[in-house]
């Protein structure tokens, strides 16, 4: 223990036994204007907002539609897994929706081409079922929420590419947020 400490340790009964710690140094860190910024980075654009809502609704009108084919049609052969495929891809369609809220790059490029893939097949589903005798408001209305749904989430591409930046930069500077 050195003299310093000793002397200051015997007036002051309570001090630590341990050396002083280093004084923070406030220019170690980044100034406040630019974390602010960095945090408003984060924020949720419009595009996103929009393909996060066409995203979702997507996949519950697949959801709504295969519900509707479960009662109202009995299906032979292959078409009989018709159903079924819209119910799984339409509760994967939402939980996509939930991850590009998230802004992540990865489920925005998952969203536009699902959705492009959503609407090229309920398009045709709807032609065959239409050449069937089934004509179904859910099998129009799908294929068109599906394609502004892939316009939109291509979109969002950008602004999740400059959120995961935003990211990284906070994520540099000590300030985690990727939740």
């Amino acid at each position: 223990m050195t003299t310093e400490n000793a002397t200051s340790s015997a007036a002051n009964l309570y001090a630590p036994p341990a050396a002083a710690v280093e004084r923070f140094e406030p220019d170690d860190q980044p100034a406040t204007a630019d974390v602010d910024a960095e945090i408003k980075a984060l924020e949720l654009s419009a595009m996103t907002k929009a393909a996060i809502l066409l995203v979702a609704a997507t996949g519950a009108l697949l959801v709504l539609a295969a519900i509707q084919l479960f009662g109202v049609l009995r299906l032979r052969g292959l078409l009989r897994l018709a159903p079924y495929a819209m119910l799984l891809v339409g509760v994967g369609g939402v939980m996509v929706a939930v991850k590009v809220y998230k802004q992540r790059v990865w489920a925005a490029l998952m969203a536009t081409v699902g959705a492009a893939v959503v609407a090229l097949a309920m398009g045709v589903w709807f032609v065959i079922a239409s050449l069937g005798g089934f004509i179904s408001f859910l099998g129009l209305l799908t294929p068109i929420v599906a394609v502004v749904a892939a316009v939109f989430a291509a979109l969002a591409i950008a602004p999740c590419k400059r959120t995961a930046a935003a990211r990284r930069r906070l994520a540099a500077n000590g300030l985690d947020m990727d939740f």
